[in-house]
């Protein structure tokens, strides 16, 4: 349906010459992306806004994606698939976020384990992105480094005696991050 309707969206602006045949591929990729991003995004902040944890689904959503834009993990082939997992997987986190709000050692262990695998695992080069040995490097490194600023960011928070809530949140990013990780590996999704 989303596609359908961007198909459309794009086919005006070539035959309106705002751009060229030869880039309608790129043009319906890149916004077929934007959107379904946006689309998953906004539905998790809104589960948030819901559940009465917007500032903490934030926190979430910005560790979360930084860090998984940089490392890859596993991914479902279509979007319907990723975008209802989404969303079962914020809303397991949001659970498991109260029901151990009190076990603040919980989630800064789990995320430690996390780190360390993530560290360990760096990126993931899934085939349909297929990156070359150049790309992947460059994912690596700025992986480790992402994942360094957020630790920081964790430490600083704790130090701050800041919200639990909110570190919590920002610890299931990772932890999050890392499951995905790791599932792509079992799957032996990757390309080497």
């Amino acid at each position: 349906m989303i596609e359908g309707l961007i198909l459309k969206l794009v086919n005006a602006f070539i035959e309106n010459d705002l751009i060229a045949e030869i880039e309608k591929e790129s043009y319906v990729y890149s916004l077929l992306c934007l959107i379904e991003s946006w689309l998953t995004i906004g539905s998790i902040l809104l589960i948030g806004f819901f559940v009465g944890k917007l500032f903490s689904t934030i926190c979430f959503c910005f560790f979360f994606f930084t860090l998984r834009h940089r490392t890859g993990g596993f991914h479902f082939q279509t979007f319907k698939y990723c975008y209802i997992s989404s969303l079962f997987l914020f809303g397991i986190i949001c659970f498991i976020c109260k029901i151990i709000e009190n076990y603040n050692w919980v989630f800064l262990g789990l995320t430690f384990l996390s780190s360390l695998f993530t560290a360990i695992l760096g990126t993931v080069n899934n085939p349909n992105i297929d990156m070359n040995e150049d790309e992947l490097k460059a994912a690596r490194s700025s992986s480790k480094w992402m994942l360094v600023l957020e630790l920081l960011f964790i430490a600083f928070m704790q130090w701050m005696k800041i919200s639990f809530d909110l570190i919590a949140y920002s610890c299931s990013g990772i932890i999050l991050c890392t499951l995905l990780l790791i599932v792509a590996k079992l799957k032996e999704e990757v390309k080497v």
